[in-house]
């Protein structure tokens, strides 16, 4: 296994465990033993369980922002900016269960993580707001308190995470679709 493979490894498993059985529950010791490598070698990718937590939390907001960034550029109109970036913000949420799941971790960072991981947040939830608000000026929206319901379409997806069973009966794309389409109806 190469170097960025045996990360992925790490990053992945430290993931599950990190939302499976608390940060704090989770040792450096137990996660190397679930990989199957010596403690000593998590040390090579990461320096601190600490910086783990914390790369993993940053990469998953890094993930929604360029979702969302993906949106703006492709889409002309605000409906259609909105329609994907809710599409990339959901699908996000379905796939990347334990990432989502760890945002209450957060307050395990340093004070200056913390900061950055709230600032990219911000930023990430300050296009959606921008999306509504252009949509609200071109027409294509009702008006509406646009940070409120930035907030609330935003955190309308964290649910599904919990619920959601890639081996249940509802298809991944059929949830999409629904959360997209009474999402974009409230808009509208």
């Amino acid at each position: 296994m190469d170097k960025l493979e045996r990360q992925e490894q790490i990053y992945r498993t430290a993931a599950r465990l990190f939302f499976t059985q608390g940060y704090h529950d989770t040792t450096m010791r137990k996660l190397a033993r679930e990989i199957g490598i010596d403690p000593g070698l998590l040390y090579f990718y990461y320096k601190s369980k600490n910086d783990l937590l914390y790369n993993i939390v940053r990469r998953g907001v890094q993930e929604l922002i360029q979702g969302a960034d993906a949106a703006l550029e492709s889409a002309a109109t605000p409906a259609e900016q909105m329609s994907l970036a809710l599409t990339s913000h959901i699908r996000y949420h379905l796939r990347r269960k334990e990432e989502v799941g760890l945002g209450s971790e957060i307050r395990h960072l340093e004070p200056e993580q913390q900061a950055e991981i709230r600032d990219m947040t911000r930023s990430y939830v300050r296009k959606y707001a921008l999306i509504l608000a252009q949509g609200i000026k071109k027409g294509a929206f009702r008006s509406c308190n646009v940070p409120l319901t930035t907030l609330l379409l935003l955190s309308n997806a964290a649910p599904v995470a919990v619920w959601y069973r890639s081996d249940g009966t509802i298809r991944e794309d059929e949830v999409i679709a629904s959360y997209v389409e009474h999402a974009m109806h409230s808009l509208r």
